[in-house]
Protein backbone atom coordinates (compact mmCIF):
# COMPACT_ATOMS: atom_id res chain seq x y z
CA UNK A 1 0.00 0.00 0.00
CA UNK A 2 2.54 2.54 0.79
CA UNK A 3 4.57 1.58 -2.36
CA UNK A 4 1.35 2.22 -4.38
CA UNK A 5 0.82 5.66 -2.73
CA UNK A 6 4.72 6.70 -3.04
CA UNK A 7 4.48 5.71 -6.49
CA UNK A 8 1.24 7.86 -7.25
CA UNK A 9 2.81 10.66 -5.56
CA UNK A 10 6.09 10.54 -7.86
CA UNK A 11 3.70 9.92 -11.32
CA UNK A 12 1.96 13.18 -9.74
CA UNK A 13 4.93 15.34 -9.46
CA UNK A 14 6.24 14.41 -12.46
CA UNK A 15 3.42 15.34 -14.50
CA UNK A 16 2.86 18.79 -12.98
CA UNK A 17 6.86 19.27 -13.96
CA UNK A 18 6.03 18.08 -17.46
CA UNK A 19 2.78 20.99 -17.85
CA UNK A 20 4.97 23.38 -16.43
CA UNK A 21 7.69 23.21 -19.11
CA UNK A 22 5.24 24.14 -22.16
CA UNK A 23 3.89 26.99 -19.76
CA UNK A 24 7.31 28.88 -19.21
CA UNK A 25 8.36 28.34 -22.80
CA UNK A 26 5.19 30.42 -24.22
CA UNK A 27 5.87 32.90 -21.48
CA UNK A 28 9.04 33.37 -22.78
CA UNK A 29 7.53 33.35 -26.31
CA UNK A 30 4.91 36.15 -25.36
CA UNK A 31 7.78 38.90 -23.75
CA UNK A 32 8.45 41.53 -25.96
CA UNK A 33 11.73 42.29 -26.87
CA UNK A 34 12.52 45.26 -24.30
CA UNK A 35 11.17 42.56 -22.19
CA UNK A 36 14.16 39.83 -22.82
CA UNK A 37 16.73 42.63 -22.85
CA UNK A 38 15.40 43.06 -19.08
CA UNK A 39 15.17 39.49 -18.41
CA UNK A 40 18.99 39.24 -19.85
CA UNK A 41 20.16 42.03 -17.32
CA UNK A 42 18.56 40.39 -14.38
CA UNK A 43 20.07 37.15 -15.14
CA UNK A 44 23.66 39.21 -15.35
CA UNK A 45 23.15 42.18 -13.54
CA UNK A 46 26.73 42.53 -13.41
CA UNK A 47 27.27 43.06 -17.15
CA UNK A 48 30.61 41.50 -18.36
CA UNK A 49 30.71 38.48 -20.75
CA UNK A 50 27.42 36.66 -20.03
CA UNK A 51 25.53 39.54 -19.96
CA UNK A 52 27.37 40.98 -23.72
CA UNK A 53 26.85 37.20 -25.18
CA UNK A 54 23.24 37.42 -24.05
CA UNK A 55 22.27 40.29 -25.87
CA UNK A 56 24.33 39.76 -28.68
CA UNK A 57 22.31 36.92 -29.41
CA UNK A 58 19.11 38.26 -28.62
CA UNK A 59 19.85 41.30 -31.17
CA UNK A 60 21.61 39.39 -34.08
CA UNK A 61 18.54 37.05 -33.86
CA UNK A 62 15.65 39.73 -34.91
CA UNK A 63 14.80 40.46 -38.20
CA UNK A 64 16.40 44.05 -38.08
CA UNK A 65 19.47 43.77 -35.77
CA UNK A 66 19.53 47.82 -36.17
CA UNK A 67 16.67 48.53 -35.09
CA UNK A 68 16.72 45.99 -32.34
CA UNK A 69 20.20 47.44 -31.31
CA UNK A 70 18.28 51.09 -30.99
CA UNK A 71 15.57 49.55 -28.85
CA UNK A 72 17.72 48.11 -25.88
CA UNK A 73 19.63 51.44 -26.09
CA UNK A 74 16.14 52.72 -25.22
CA UNK A 75 15.19 49.41 -22.81
CA UNK A 76 19.29 49.80 -20.60
CA UNK A 77 18.18 54.11 -20.27
CA UNK A 78 18.49 53.29 -16.55
CA UNK A 79 21.28 50.53 -16.94
CA UNK A 80 24.72 50.54 -14.68
CA UNK A 81 28.37 51.57 -16.47
CA UNK A 82 28.86 47.76 -16.83
CA UNK A 83 25.44 46.73 -18.26
CA UNK A 84 25.70 49.48 -20.94
CA UNK A 85 29.44 48.48 -21.49
CA UNK A 86 28.29 44.55 -22.62
CA UNK A 87 25.57 46.01 -24.86
CA UNK A 88 28.05 48.61 -26.82
CA UNK A 89 30.39 45.52 -27.04
CA UNK A 90 27.56 43.39 -28.40
CA UNK A 91 26.72 45.87 -30.52
CA UNK A 92 30.06 46.27 -31.84
CA UNK A 93 30.13 43.05 -32.31
CA UNK A 94 27.23 42.50 -34.66
CA UNK A 95 28.33 42.56 -38.43
CA UNK A 96 24.38 43.21 -39.45
CA UNK A 97 24.39 46.57 -38.00
CA UNK A 98 26.30 48.73 -40.49
CA UNK A 99 26.90 52.61 -39.22
CA UNK A 100 23.93 53.45 -42.01
CA UNK A 101 22.01 51.01 -40.66
CA UNK A 102 22.87 51.90 -36.71
CA UNK A 103 21.87 55.98 -37.41
CA UNK A 104 18.45 55.36 -39.07
CA UNK A 105 17.35 53.23 -36.25
CA UNK A 106 18.29 55.63 -34.04
CA UNK A 107 16.67 58.19 -35.64
CA UNK A 108 13.56 55.74 -35.89
CA UNK A 109 13.66 54.88 -32.11
CA UNK A 110 14.19 58.40 -30.61
CA UNK A 111 11.33 59.87 -33.55
CA UNK A 112 9.07 57.37 -32.05
CA UNK A 113 9.20 57.27 -28.67
CA UNK A 114 6.46 59.18 -26.42
CA UNK A 115 9.49 61.21 -24.91
CA UNK A 116 12.33 61.70 -27.08
CA UNK A 117 14.43 63.71 -24.88
CA UNK A 118 14.70 60.24 -22.83
CA UNK A 119 14.85 58.13 -26.02
CA UNK A 120 17.95 60.63 -26.75
CA UNK A 121 19.60 60.85 -23.54
CA UNK A 122 19.83 56.87 -23.53
CA UNK A 123 21.03 56.72 -26.94
CA UNK A 124 24.04 59.00 -25.68
CA UNK A 125 24.29 57.10 -22.35
CA UNK A 126 24.97 53.52 -24.55
CA UNK A 127 26.95 55.46 -27.38
CA UNK A 128 30.05 55.81 -24.90
CA UNK A 129 30.20 52.22 -25.43
CA UNK A 130 29.85 52.17 -28.91
CA UNK A 131 33.15 51.91 -31.98
CA UNK A 132 33.93 55.20 -33.23
CA UNK A 133 31.67 54.16 -36.36
CA UNK A 134 28.95 53.38 -34.56
CA UNK A 135 29.48 56.80 -32.46
CA UNK A 136 28.82 58.73 -35.19
CA UNK A 137 25.33 56.94 -36.50
CA UNK A 138 24.29 57.68 -33.22
CA UNK A 139 24.83 61.63 -33.63
CA UNK A 140 23.63 61.47 -37.21
CA UNK A 141 20.82 59.46 -35.90
CA UNK A 142 19.85 61.77 -33.54
CA UNK A 143 20.24 64.75 -35.57
CA UNK A 144 18.05 63.61 -38.18
CA UNK A 145 15.36 62.90 -35.37
CA UNK A 146 15.69 66.47 -34.06
CA UNK A 147 15.10 67.69 -36.87
CA UNK A 148 12.13 66.28 -37.71
CA UNK A 149 10.99 66.19 -33.74
CA UNK A 150 11.27 70.30 -34.29
CA UNK A 151 9.09 70.49 -36.90
CA UNK A 152 6.21 70.14 -34.13
CA UNK A 153 7.94 70.20 -31.00
CA UNK A 154 10.99 72.66 -31.20
CA UNK A 155 11.48 72.76 -27.41
CA UNK A 156 12.17 68.87 -27.41
CA UNK A 157 14.67 69.00 -30.36
CA UNK A 158 16.18 71.91 -28.47
CA UNK A 159 16.73 70.07 -25.65
CA UNK A 160 18.41 67.04 -27.48
CA UNK A 161 20.87 69.38 -28.98
CA UNK A 162 21.33 70.40 -25.51
CA UNK A 163 22.17 66.91 -24.73
CA UNK A 164 24.76 66.17 -27.07
CA UNK A 165 26.29 69.51 -26.39
CA UNK A 166 26.88 68.56 -23.08
CA UNK A 167 28.19 65.19 -24.12
CA UNK A 168 31.92 64.53 -23.48
CA UNK A 169 31.56 61.89 -26.81
CA UNK A 170 33.71 64.13 -29.38
CA UNK A 171 32.46 61.82 -32.16
CA UNK A 172 28.91 62.03 -31.87
CA UNK A 173 29.08 65.38 -31.12
CA UNK A 174 30.90 66.41 -34.62
CA UNK A 175 28.86 63.76 -36.37
CA UNK A 176 25.84 65.69 -34.93
CA UNK A 177 26.53 68.74 -36.18
CA UNK A 178 27.56 68.13 -39.87
CA UNK A 179 24.11 66.26 -40.08
CA UNK A 180 22.34 69.43 -38.46
CA UNK A 181 24.35 71.34 -41.26
CA UNK A 182 23.51 69.08 -43.99
CA UNK A 183 19.64 68.26 -43.22
CA UNK A 184 19.58 71.85 -42.80
CA UNK A 185 20.68 72.59 -45.94
CA UNK A 186 18.87 70.15 -47.87
CA UNK A 187 15.55 71.97 -45.86
CA UNK A 188 16.75 75.11 -47.13
CA UNK A 189 16.88 73.91 -51.09
CA UNK A 190 13.53 72.60 -50.38
CA UNK A 191 12.03 75.50 -49.21
CA UNK A 192 13.38 77.26 -52.17
CA UNK A 193 12.19 75.08 -54.13
CA UNK A 194 8.55 75.30 -52.88
CA UNK A 195 8.58 79.00 -53.04
CA UNK A 196 9.61 78.88 -56.88
CA UNK A 197 6.73 76.53 -57.61
CA UNK A 198 4.01 78.47 -55.64
CA UNK A 199 5.36 81.98 -57.30
CA UNK A 200 4.98 79.92 -60.92
CA UNK A 201 1.45 78.93 -59.83
CA UNK A 202 0.03 82.26 -58.90
CA UNK A 203 1.80 83.71 -62.42
CA UNK A 204 4.37 85.95 -60.96
CA UNK A 205 7.85 85.32 -62.04
CA UNK A 206 10.45 83.62 -59.55
CA UNK A 207 13.53 86.10 -58.66
CA UNK A 208 16.61 84.60 -58.85
CA UNK A 209 18.67 84.17 -55.58
CA UNK A 210 21.49 85.89 -57.55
Amino acid sequence: MIRKLILAVVLGVSGVSALCLPLASAQAETQTFEQQVAAAVAANPGGGEALQTALASLISTQADPAAAAAAAMLALSAGTGEQLAALGGAINGINAITPEALEAAVASAVEGSSDPVAAAQAVLASAAYLSGDHQGAAGRGLATAAADIGVLNPNAASSITAAVDNSSLSGVKTAYADQQSRVGSINNNQQQTNDQSNLRESGIPPVSPN
